[in-house]
């Protein structure tokens, strides 16, 4: 299986690179394709840039480029739910493009134009996979990975995988209004990010599987603007390498493979 992966920042896949193996990188469209071996499997990986249309873009050429099996997207983002705190992952259940309310009255709100759906379903078996390996990363991977003075910096004790809605727009959510807002008109959701609805919809026109994984790095509200640079170096990028590192595994070796 050939697998793609995202992000939108370059920190949030810089260790990602660093391991990879036999890499050579392919300059398509503004962007650099790392493509090598990682973690015993090949992979493609890619800094999309912030927002819809970058991911878009990027996940296009994976699919129509590169030709990859499946396509996921890592990263961090603000949690938009009481449950979801600091140092959790969020695995997608479903994606939700909330800025499209504005498209209204031409569609119904948050739906797709020309698609007749809002949300889209992740991939079941990717999704499952997804949420195996981050629970085998924070239950195993954490303290192996993320020296204790920086979790406590950050107050992560005991993170947690959360299952279910994530909303993405183009607009950052780093105040308190904007994500009571968000929580207003989408009760269910779980986190809100930039990239993960357009990974969604290019996808699922395209027939190919994904996933959405997402550490919690804020509280989307304006503690966003405070700690963020500090968490991605501290304990972001360390998440990425982690999760990614058992969900090869996992999709590869174990009980849940989803290659062949």
């Amino acid at each position: 299986m050939l697998l793609g992966i995202i992000a939108a920042m370059p920190q949030e896949i810089e260790l990602l690179l660093q391991d990879m193996e036999g890499g050579s990188d392919v300059d398509i469209g503004g962007r650099t394709y790392g493509k090598g071996t990682l973690y015993h499997s090949e992979a493609i990986v890619a800094q999309c840039g912030l927002g819809k249309v970058s991911a878009a873009t990027t996940t296009t050429t994976l699919i129509d480029s590169f030709r990859v099996d499946a396509v996921v997207l890592v990263g961090l983002a603000g949690a938009a739910a009481d449950e979801v705190r600091i140092g959790d992952i969020v695995v997608a259940s479903q994606l939700v493009q909330h800025d499209l309310i504005e498209a209204r009255p031409f569609f119904e709100q948050f739906s797709v134009p020309l698609h007749a759906v809002t949300r889209i379903e992740a991939d079941e078996r990717l999704r499952d996979a997804a949420v195996h390996a981050s629970e085998k990363f924070l239950q195993g991977g954490l303290s192996r990975e993320i020296e204790t003075d920086a979790l406590g910096v950050f107050g992560i004790k005991s993170p947690k995988v959360v299952v279910g809605l994530v909303a993405s727009s183009d607009r950052f959510v780093s105040g308190l209004d904007e994500s009571n807002r968000i929580r207003a008109i989408l009760p269910d959701v779980k986190c809100v990010e930039m990239e993960g609805g357009a990974v969604a919809q290019v996808c699922q026109e395209h027939g190919v599987p994904f996933a959405v994984i997402r550490a919690i790095s804020d509280l989307a509200d304006h503690s966003a603007e405070v700690d963020f640079t500090a968490f991605i170096r501290l304990v972001g990028r360390h998440y990425v390498r982690g999760v990614l590192r058992s969900l090869i595994s996992t999709m590869t070796e174990g009980p849940q493979r989803l290659s062949g």
